[in-house]
């Protein structure tokens, strides 16, 4: 399953093959705004960071559907 089906799966409520996560998760654990965390790399990689401690491993479209760990 690619990322973008595993989140079309989703979002028809329906279950995927892992969970998706979508970037912008990060802001929101790092509690800051979409416009700031966009704004600088530093809180794109504290987000991804946190989202890979948490979570054990991020869906990666750059690894052709893997999981980053």
């Amino acid at each position: 399953m690619t990322s973008a089906e595993r989140a079309a799966v989703t979002m028809g409520f329906e279950e995927p093959d892992r969970v998706p996560l979508f970037t912008i998760y990060g802001a929101k654990d790092l509690g800051l705004s979409i416009r700031e965390y966009s704004s600088k790399l530093k809180y794109v990689a504290a987000g991804q960071m946190r989202l890979l401690e948490k979570f054990g491993g991020i869906d990666c479209p750059a690894h052709q559907g893997g999981v980053c760990r």
